[in-house]
């Protein structure tokens, strides 16, 4: 260990210091936190799919995800860097299982670039990560959502509220669970610690995964509740889900129930 790390430090003297992509580890002569290999693989990944202009989630095909005939979600809308498949996926489960928190850089920096294309941005006053169950996150010692956000505040700068959304109660893991079950699962489980720090305040809630956007509208409910204003979210990467019927969606109507 004592003679690789004496090496690099002595190429790095002599060839000055070389940056590595935050996700793949190859080096970078631009000083950017993510290389163009990762960054054409991960943007060729978003383009195969369009985006469900009522939730921002990913669709195959349509304008319209089929959930969103049937089910109410608590936040505006949502914004990804891509679908959970492939390289994205295998990167976020480093992230999030394997104690990568490096990655939380390139990870903000994919997701900020993402952001800046979005027209409701510049309403955002608060960004806010999704919390774990502190016996969760005392046994993986971080929260991923949370070196997000952190990033995401500093390149964005917009500030943090870590600690104005907690996760009340421990939850089964929603990995094998239906989008039904996910729903029972997470109802009730947050609320805002201090509701003064988010009342009239335009959020922005940071997670790593949206899946079924059960979770995402459940901490979305709890601020909104609270006083929040409005409730938009970002993510590394969404589930891909099914395009409804054009002829059977009604935004107005289904906000309004």
């Amino acid at each position: 260990m004592f003679h690789r790390q004496f090496l690099r430090g002595f190429l790095d003297l002599i060839y000055g210091k070389q940056d590595t992509c935050t996700l793949c580890g190859h080096q970078l002569a631009t000083g950017q936190a993510v290389c163009s290999v990762c960054r054409q693989e991960i943007t060729g990944l978003r383009q195969e799919y369009n985006t469900c202009r009522n939730c921002g989630r990913l669709l195959e095909e349509g304008d319209v995800c089929n959930q969103c005939l049937q089910q109410l979600f608590y936040f505006q809308q949502a914004c990804v860097v891509g679908p959970y498949r492939d390289l994205l996926r295998d990167y976020v489960h480093q992230f999030k299982y394997q104690g990568r928190r490096d990655m939380a850089k390139g990870f903000a920096v994919l997701l900020a670039e993402v952001l800046r294309r979005q027209s409701w941005l510049d309403r955002i006053q608060l960004l806010v990560p999704v919390p774990l169950y502190w016996k969760k996150q005392a046994a993986r010692n971080y929260n991923q959502s949370r070196l997000l956000a952190r990033h995401l505040a500093d390149i964005l700068d917009i500030p943090l509220g870590t600690a104005l959304l907690v996760k009340v109660s421990d939850t089964p893991s929603q990995t094998a669970l239906t989008r039904e079950q996910r729903m029972v699962n997470v109802r009730n489980t947050f609320r805002a610690a201090v509701p003064a720090a988010v009342q009239d305040r335009n959020i922005l809630l940071v997670d790593d995964i949206i899946t079924t956007g059960s979770t995402v509208s459940e901490c979305a409910r709890a601020l909104l509740e609270a006083g929040a204003r409005g409730v938009w979210v970002a993510a590394i990467a969404s589930g891909v889900t099914r395009a409804a019927s054009e002829a059977r969606f009604d935004t107005a109507a289904v906000r309004a129930e």
